[in-house]
């Protein structure tokens, strides 16, 4: 059974690059108004016996959305109209606010939002108020501004959620007021802080094969369920990249940058290997038979973590430097 600690901390330093990477989508003059909210979320054990974590999820409050959205139509030169009406849902009878948000950029789009009328916190003094803002919210989260893996539902919504008394199970959490166009600090604990330097390296070289940029690398990282999870997904999508025929007999030289090893190194090591000449390119030089076992060496040492070490101090060794 899994150590709900190791649980706890996975989930927890998930949440946390996920809050990172949400500042680093968001535009500077933006990032002010994200909002981290705390929520308590089952993250394993039994049904008899649940292990709960307090993480932290990333987003764009209302006033956030609007501004970003007028301002992309303001240097576009479109136009954006917003309406806002009160309407009765028939099957249950409620009062609902209705947004209707018309864009020359993305069309049109409506939304809604309960309106709680007789709540308590911010609804028992302005209900109609709050509705129209929660409205107005989805409906730009549906044009995606604040859209971080985390709902449309606007931050504003989540925060009267995790506010209601009789609430237990969440908590908000707003940053410090900040001036506009300051960059938002996520702060993590410093446990989290602390990474495996291995798995960072190793998660960097297969960013690297795969040609991801850091946000992409970084995102594929953050939906995974765990670290390991990270590596072994992209281990075998690298492992089936090299086994196509698109690889090349000079792609190998990134393969093996992808597995840190230079490639100085990795032409000794291809010259002593295959009894190739000594040249400039021994890569180009391997005949079409070593150049398919090379291939499937390289998707064994992506897949293997203990062959992929084997071939850094194999090529150390013929380079006369020490291992990566």
């Amino acid at each position: 059974m899994i150590d709900p600690q190791v649980l706890i901390r996975e989930a927890q330093d998930r949440a946390e690059r996920l809050c990172a990477l949400a500042v680093d989508q968001t535009p500077a003059p933006y990032q002010s108004f994200i909002t981290l909210i705390e929520q308590r979320r089952k993250v394993g054990g039994s049904r008899q016996a649940p292990v709960f974590a307090t993480v932290r999820q990333p987003y764009l409050s209302v006033d956030g959305r609007v501004k970003w959205a007028r301002d992309e139509h303001l240097r576009a030169g479109k136009r954006f109209d917003v309406q806002t009406e009160f309407v009765v849902e028939p099957t249950s009878g409620q009062l609902l606010a209705r947004a209707t948000l018309t864009s020359e950029i993305y069309g049109t789009v409506i939304a809604h939002a309960r309106v709680f009328l007789g709540g308590d916190g911010v609804n028992e003094s302005n209900p109609l108020e709050t509705g129209e803002t929660s409205a107005l919210g989805r409906a730009l989260g549906m044009w995606g501004f604040g859209c971080y893996g985390t709902g449309i539902a606007s931050a504003d919504e989540l925060l009267r959620v995790a506010e209601r008394p009789e609430s237990n199970s969440t908590a908000a959490a707003r940053p410090a007021p900040a001036e506009p166009g300051s960059r938002l600090a996520v702060a993590v604990p410093p446990d989290l802080r602390l990474q495996d330097d291995a798995t960072e390296a190793e998660l960097a070289r297969l960013g690297q094969a795969l040609t991801l940029r850091p946000g992409e690398l970084a995102l594929r990282r953050a939906q995974a369920p765990s670290d390991a999870d990270a590596v072994t997904a992209l281990r075998a999508e690298v492992a089936a990249r090299v086994r196509s025929d698109e690889t090349t007999r000079e792609a190998l030289l990134a393969h093996a940058a992808g597995l840190g090893v230079e490639a100085g190194a990795y032409r000794r090591y291809l010259v002593a290997r295959y009894q190739i000449p000594d040249g400039e390119a021994p890569e180009g030089a391997l005949s079409e038979a070593d150049f398919r076992e090379e291939r499937e060496r390289f998707a064994r040492r992506y897949q293997d973590a203990s062959v992929a070490r084997g071939f850094r101090e194999q090529c150390a060794r013929l380079a006369g430097a020490p291992a990566a």
